[in-house]
C-alpha cells in the first residue's frame, strides 16, 4: 500500500471516532484489553490510542474498525521507513548525490549500468567529469541516440548540473554509468564504491546499491519529494 493510501486511512479512522469519549489507561492495560478482545472474546473492551495526538475510542462492537486501523498503522510506519532506509544519499558541498543504484547483473553478463542523481543546491553550474569504480575494470558515462533506426550508445565526456536544478542519469533521459568488465556478477543486495569526479566539487565517492529498477525508482522519488 502506498503511503499516501496508509496515511489517508488513518486520518480516516481518526475522524470517525474523534468526537467520542476516550479512557486514558496506561499501556500495558491497554494491551490486555486488547489481547482479551481479540483472544478472548470478552464481552466489553474499551480501548484508548493515541497516534500523533488523535484520541480513539473502541469497543467489541468495532472490532473489525479496530483491526483494520491497527492494520492501516502498521503499512504506513512500515512504508515510511522503507521509504527512509531505501533510499540513500552523499553531500559535497552544493552538491547531493542521490540514490546512487546499479541493476543486478544477468547470467553469463559482465556488465550492468549505474545510476544517481545530483541535486545542485548552489548559484553556479557544476560538471560530472567522469567516474570510476574498483568492480570494473572500465567505468565510463554513457548517452544513448537514434542512428539508422538502429539505438547506439556511445561515451559523454561531461554531464552539466545547473544552478538549482536536479539531474537524474536514466529520468527523462537515456545517460547511465556503464561498468564494463566487472570482476565479478553483482547480486541485489550487494553494494561497492562509486567515485564521482566533478569540475567543482572534486571527487566524492559514493555507495552503490544493487537493486531491482522498480526498487530503486521507488527509492530515488521518495528521496527526491523530501
Amino acid at each position: 500500500m502506498p503511503l499516501g493510501a496508509c496515511w489517508h486511512a488513518l486520518r480516516t479512522a481518526a475522524s470517525a471516532a474523534r468526537n467520542r469519549p476516550a479512557i486514558r489507561l496506561p499501556s500495558a492495560d491497554v494491551l490486555a484489553t486488547m489481547r482479551a478482545a481479540l483472544l478472548h472474546d470478552a464481552p466489553t473492551c474499551v480501548c484508548f490510542l493515541s497516534l500523533h495526538n488523535w484520541r480513539i475510542h473502541l469497543n467489541l462492537k468495532e472490532i473489525l474498525t479496530m483491526k483494520a486501523f491497527i492494520q492501516a498503522t502498521v503499512l504506513a510506519f512500515a512504508a515510511l521507513f522503507s521509504l527512509t532506509s531505501q533510499a540513500h544519499s552523499a553531500e559535497a558541498g552544493e552538491l547531493t548525490i542521490i540514490h546512487p543504484n546499479a541493476k543486478p547483473t544477468r547470467p553469463g553478463v559482465l556488465s550492468s549500468a549505474a545510476y544517481f542523481g545530483v541535486q545542485n543546491k548552489g548559484s553556479d553550474e557544476d560538471k560530472i567529469l567522469s567516474v570510476r569504480s574498483d568492480v570494473a575494470k572500465h567505468t565510463e558515462i554513457h548517452d544513448m541516440k537514434m542512428e539508422n533506426d538502429v539505438m547506439r550508445m556511445f561515451k559523454v565526456d561531461g554531464v552539466s548540473i545547473p544552478a538549482g536544478q536536479t539531474l537524474t542519469l536514466g529520468k527523462d533521459n537515456k545517460l547511465h554509468v556503464m561498468l564494463m568488465e566487472l570482476k565479478e556478477p553483482l547480486k541485489v543486495g550487494d553494494k561497492f564504491t562509486l567515485t564521482i569526479t566533478f569540475e567543482k566539487a572534486g571527487e566524492v565517492p559514493v555507495e552503490v546499491w544493487v537493486e531491482e529498477p522498480k526498487a530503486a525508482d521507488a527509492a530515488a522519488a521518495g528521496h527526491e519529494g523530501h
